[in-house]
């Protein structure tokens, strides 16, 4: 049985569609299609439903998924491993999958105080928002804005980011803040890459949607775009009072959740709590300031 078609089957069931598990493996549909034709010949079952509304699991394959991801985990673990003793290291490093931001504005900097309680632990930080990274243990731990479902999973909801209407100094140009009127100001706002979000609606729900000047899923692109006196960015609070931009009145916005989620069978592993307490005391004292 060759791991490659076991890795499709899992991302087939994970993303519902073959050209979604294809853009996940960064391969062709027509290579998926094949590797799951070779597993369910190999096994003599069919495992997978395919019609124009998405691919579906059988009952055998939701009876053989667990066993799948099992395997699939498996050999992740022992690739890791094998990389640790191939760079000298012998420790595995702990992975963690988050937001560009996340990343860069609260787990690097807090790194020291990791470094205090945990000295031997080596961090992997890579930037994603794709919960299906996690579900395929391609992480060990992650931040994410919407919680994540599968038994496997374990997900602690720690302090929301609070989102505000921003400028800069230069932009509102001596005006009162709390008498700008947004339905007049060029915005810079989030897409909708990932669905119809709280974000996305709120500017809907406030007829803001023509004042939008700059789509994007980036703060960070939308705080620099503020600070350069491109318009108003809707943003995390806690990102744009840091790049000294001044916060204008606005309508109410939703705030965003974050979760700390956790593979179930890492929950007793001392390394990992220790890790899991130090992202969930980063974010509170960034979110805090």
């Amino acid at each position: 049985m060759n791991l490659n078609d076991l890795k499709t089957f899992v991302a087939v069931a994970e993303t519902g569609t073959l050209s979604s598990a294809a853009q996940m493996l960064s391969t062709s549909v027509s290579t998926v299609g094949r590797r799951l034709d070779a597993l369910e010949q190999s096994l003599g079952l069919q495992l997978i439903l395919r019609t124009v509304d998405g691919a579906f699991l059988t009952d055998d394959g939701e009876r053989l998924l667990p066993r799948a991801l099992e395997s699939v985990e498996a050999a992740q673990a022992f690739e890791r491993s094998a990389v640790a003793i191939r760079e000298g290291t012998g420790i595995e490093p702990v992975r963690i999958s988050a937001t560009e931001p996340m990343i860069s504005e609260i787990l690097a900097p807090a790194l020291p105080d990791l470094r205090l309680a945990s000295p031997q632990t080596i961090l992997q930080l890579s930037s994603s928002n794709e919960p299906a990274r996690l579900a395929r243990r391609e992480a060990d731990m992650a931040l994410r804005l919407v919680r994540p479902t599968g038994d496997s999973l374990i997900a602690r909801r720690l302090p929301d980011i609070q989102l505000g209407c921003f400028g800069s100094e230069a932009f509102i140009a001596g005006r009162d803040p709390g008498e700008i009127d947004l339905h007049q100001e060029p915005l810079l706002a989030f897409d909708d890459s990932f669905g119809d979000i709280a974000e996305v609606r709120w500017l809907r729900d406030h007829d803001l949607e023509p004042q939008v000047i700059l789509k994007s899923l980036s703060s960070r692109a939308l705080i620099a775009a503020a600070v350069s006196g491109a318009g108003i960015a809707v943003a995390p609070r806690f990102l744009a009072r840091r790049a000294g931009l001044l916060e204008v009145a606005a309508p109410a916005l939703p705030p965003r959740q974050v979760w700390l989620v956790l593979h179930r069978d890492l929950r007793h592993n001392r390394e990992m709590q220790v890790v899991r307490n130090w992202v969930a005391t980063a974010v509170r004292a960034a979110l805090a300031q």
